[in-house]
């Protein structure tokens, strides 16, 4: 959500003073995790403090819905969760601690949202295998548990995909990402802010003005523009943080704790 301009550059401490925070919607792979893509112990504990004051983390990440919530679990985090870039959101019927036994044991979510259609980002990858070398794309291993999206991992040049997209019309129908962990095959309406929008709206009822997202990559920007303060950590991606009406002093896991103690001391 875009501010103006006076209050886009407004201590960010007042302007989340002024809100009542009712949940944030993070990212995971390089916001919550390190450089290694290894879960921050600092962001976990950020996260934490933010449950005891009874404010939820909504993991909001391009990863398969059951890596989201397996990740959602340990923290523990929010039991609604965002997965596929906003194609996927979840509930379960309960809030998991760490030192639940079945921790690992998933089950149905009580409540399941599909925001798009597989048709076109399968077609594409058709599409792909007659055109290039088709030993070349390799599926991502969380295929068999992706639901809309098609994701191959970074084995050719991200600029002979857009080439295949705009030669053969689909960029009409389809979009995709380079998160520099993999190629995401969308559908072109599908993104990470939609993601939020319908989690507030069906899953969590509470109103997007009463939400903070933070990230680090491109795919990220619909997500800090939806909610009502966007915030990127110091590690993301430069056109990010043109769109934040934050950008966190420390990267990575740090960042969120900055973010966290930002909300816990206003």
């Amino acid at each position: 959500m875009h501010f103006p301009n006076s209050q886009k550059f407004s201590p960010i401490k007042q302007i989340i003073k002024e809100m009542n925070v009712k949940a944030v919607f993070s990212d995971i792979d390089g916001t919550i995790t390190d450089e290694k893509l290894k879960l921050s112990t600092i962001a976990m504990k950020a996260i934490r403090n933010l449950n005891e004051v009874g404010i939820p983390t909504v993991l909001t990440s391009g990863s398969c819905w059951y890596a989201v919530d397996l990740f959602s679990r340990y923290i523990p985090a929010s039991t609604t969760f965002i997965a596929e870039n906003g194609a996927v959101i979840m509930s379960r019927s309960r809030f998991i601690s760490s030192e639940d036994k079945s921790l690992f044991i998933l089950g149905k979510p009580e409540k399941e949202t599909i925001t798009g259609d597989p048709t076109f980002p399968n077609k594409f990858l058709e599409l792909l295998r007659t055109k290039l070398d088709s030993n070349e794309i390799i599926l991502s291993a969380d295929m068999p548990f992706r639901k809309v999206e098609v994701v191959l991992e970074r084995t050719l040049p991200f600029s002979l995909i857009q080439n295949q997209l705009k030669i053969n019309a689909f960029d009409k129908n389809i979009r995709v990402l380079d998160t520099k962990f993999a190629y995401h095959i969308s559908p072109k309406e599908v993104h990470k802010g939609l993601g939020v929008k319908i989690a507030c709206q069906d899953h969590l009822s509470i109103p997007l003005e009463e939400t903070i997202a933070i990230g680090d990559g491109e795919n990220d920007i619909e997500m800090i523009n939806s909610a009502k303060v966007g915030v990127a950590v110091a590690n993301a991606a430069p056109y990010l943080k043109k769109q934040a009406s934050y950008v966190t002093k420390k990267p990575s896991g740090e960042g969120f704790q900055e973010l966290s103690n930002l909300i816990l001391r206003s």
